[in-house]
């Protein structure tokens, strides 16, 4: 599992805005034997502003910001500093290796992915920004916005955005379009959290920067 998300508030499946794309191995996705804690809660940081990198020097947060993952619902907030920190560049290999592990172990590249991209050149004219993403693979564990993340899921965790927003993501010349299911990633710098399928099918590594905007 990479950079944890927010641990569940809300299980009831009925709620869950998921994608899934077609498995062409076994139809059902295998669950998570570990009793850990999915989406460990590390370090909250302050969420980036728009159409800044997460990169950026330390930050402290203004007063009165909230330090704790809002509910599903609540609406997101506005963040007056971008997220603190950056990952080093054993963090980045360590995080490709267990990236690559997963996709081993879950079949990932064995899911069928590519009716789910996006044309980069047809999307409409917009300003992309650039923030750091991870990747979870916490299959059979329940999500914040309702059930249980599963093998073809596709979907991004964030801190502060309702479940369902939709966000589109552009990696090395493909993109493609998911829903908010969770809360996190909860680590200093890092602003979305991929699940391992839309990781996949973006050919993300498992941990960098990365382009998005919401949908319109």
């Amino acid at each position: 599992m990479l950079a944890g998300c927010g641990a569940a508030a809300n299980h009831d499946t009925g709620s869950a805005p998921s994608t899934t794309a077609s498995v062409t191995t076994e139809a059902s996705a295998p669950a998570q034997t570990s009793t850990a804690r999915a989406h460990p809660q590390v370090v909250e940081p302050t969420a980036g502003v728009a159409g800044q990198t997460s990169t950026s020097d330390p930050v402290a947060p203004p007063p009165g910001l909230a330090t704790h993952a809002p509910s599903p619902s609540q609406p997101a907030s506005v963040s007056q500093a971008p997220a603190k920190g950056a990952p080093t560049d054993a963090e980045v290999r360590a995080a490709v290796a267990q990236f690559k592990a997963a996709v081993a172990q879950y079949h990932l590249d064995r899911l069928n992915l590519s009716g789910s991209l996006l044309d980069p050149s047809l999307l409409p004219p917009g300003i992309f920004n650039t923030s750091i993403a991870s990747v979870f693979t916490d299959y059979g564990l329940p999500i914040a916005c309702g059930g249980v993340l599963h093998v073809p899921q596709l979907g991004v965790a964030n801190k502060t955005l309702p479940c369902g927003t939709q966000v589109i993501f552009v990696y090395n010349g493909r993109a493609i379009k998911v829903p908010v299911i969770d809360r996190g990633p909860y680590i200093p710098g890092r602003e979305w959290d991929l699940t391992g399928a839309t990781a996949e099918a973006l050919h993300f590594p498992g941990l960098g920067p990365i382009q998005w905007r919401l949908a319109g």
